[in-house]
């Protein structure tokens, strides 16, 4: 198997198996969260997280003991009951205001969403074991919390249903905590704010906000690395056929003034999808949300070279203070000659070159990278630098694929899963 991708799980363990939280071959009983008879072969610190969980779960329930939840398993009317009671007490401990309805809306949303990780990594990241790790119907039907836990207590169901259903629930709830820090926070507001910012300030005020355009990108690659070794800006796009390890890249450029010198610059918005943001939570194996709703909004620059990079920071800095809201650069890494990555961050390539700060100006904080032509299309091409690659090996070297998949439950073969997914990326990167 090689490397262990099981290992850097965090604070997720009622996500292993082989733990404490193992599903076992039977409900209840062969669970050592909920088995009496398991618990003296706990650590103190194992029992104090089992112990806290059952706190947690039996008062959102209001019950008092293992056998009532059981029992709802056969009676309906208690179940509609506690039903109301659970939907109720959960979404007020996630902050959301409102009718037992309203909160229900949402927290359908957060089922919706921990659907949309396990979606995402079977289409997207390893699309050839999509059969592999594919959902048991019932529990992807499924977005009502109690059924959810209900099925993890139930006979009928087998082991990797059981399994699944306890995996959407800790999805569910990874959901929830960043939706009410992103709502305490601000975020979305924010942002906003901070692009009102560049239309009335930064970016050309003669033109209309959203004019912009389009530039082609002909770039040499080398034929090992794929690497960028040259680039040419042109307003036609070629008509010729591109020969081997050439490609095209189109991109939509706006423009800053400085000293009546137009500068045109590529700018896209970094917005992180709900499920990313889940990723990125079990991936650095913390359960404070605001680890995933820090870089959850930002925007991606390219420019021509990196005399231009300076002069846009040194125009979006002195914009801030033409506006009056100041700013200030932090937490700044720089690799745009040396490459070296993010610096903050081991799982990126020691070739990634980009310079990337977060732009803080009063309550906003907002992350900025930074690209020069060619560093930028090394972060979309470059072998072991593009970003598709980085984000398939940091799903697996984190343990993320071994946390939600399971060996003893998939059979899988991690290796093999990376090197398929890895080597798809590649075919699709240099013959499209």
């Amino acid at each position: 198997m090689g490397k262990d991708m099981t290992a850097e799980t965090g604070n997720f363990d009622a996500l292993k198996q082989r733990s404490f939280f193992d599903v076992g071959p039977k409900p209840y009983g062969a669970n050592p969260l909920f088995s009496v008879e398991l618990l003296k072969t706990l650590s103190e610190g194992e029992m104090t997280k089992l112990e806290l969980e059952r706190k947690q779960l039996f008062q959102l329930l209001g019950v008092s003991s293992v056998p009532e939840i059981t029992n709802l398993l056969t009676d309906p009317v208690k179940r509609a009951e506690t039903n109301t009671r659970f939907i109720h007490e959960l979404g007020g401990s996630f902050g959301i205001e409102g009718s037992t309805k309203e909160r229900e809306e949402r927290i359908t949303r957060y089922a919706e969403e921990a659907d949309s990780v396990i979606q995402y990594l079977r289409t997207s990241i390893v699309p050839d074991f999509n059969s592999d790790i594919e959902m048991v119907n019932e529990v992807q039907a499924t977005n009502n919390p109690l059924d959810l836990l209900l099925i993890t207590f139930d006979k009928k169901y087998n082991k990797q249903a059981r399994f699944e259903a306890k995996r959407k629930l800790i999805l569910m709830r990874i959901a929830g905590s960043i939706d009410q820090t992103e709502r305490e926070l601000g975020a979305s507001d924010q942002f906003k704010q901070f692009q009102d910012f560049l239309n009335n300030h930064v970016w050309n005020t003669e033109l209309l906000i959203g004019d912009s355009t389009t530039a082609h990108l002909i770039s040499e690659h080398d034929p090992d690395t794929f690497g960028c070794e040259s680039v040419v800006v042109s307003q036609e796009k070629p008509q010729k056929e591109l020969q081997p390890n050439q490609k095209i890249t189109t991109i939509r450029r706006r423009n800053f003034q400085v000293d009546g010198k137009i500068i045109p610059i590529y700018v896209t918005t970094r917005e992180k999808s709900p499920d990313a943001k889940i990723m990125k939570l079990l991936r650095k194996g913390g359960e404070n949300p605001a680890v995933a709703v820090e870089d959850g909004l930002g925007l991606m620059g390219v420019l021509d070279n990196a005399r231009d990079i300076k002069l846009f920071e040194n125009h979006l800095m002195a914009s801030a203070i033409k506006a009056e809201s100041p700013m200030r650069l932090e937490d700044i890494h720089d690799s745009l000659k040396s490459g070296g990555g993010t610096g903050t961050n081991n799982e990126s390539s020691n070739e990634l070159r980009m310079r990337k700060y977060f732009v803080k100006m009063g309550k906003i904080r907002v992350e900025l990278m930074l690209f020069t032509n060619s560093a930028y299309l090394d972060y979309r091409y470059k072998k072991g630098v593009s970003h598709q690659e980085y984000e398939v090996r940091r799903l697996f070297d984190s343990g993320v694929i071994g946390l939600l998949f399971p060996q003893d439950l998939y059979e899988l073969d991690y290796n093999t899963m990376k090197s398929k997914a890895i080597s798809s990326i590649r075919s699709r990167i240099e013959t499209e």
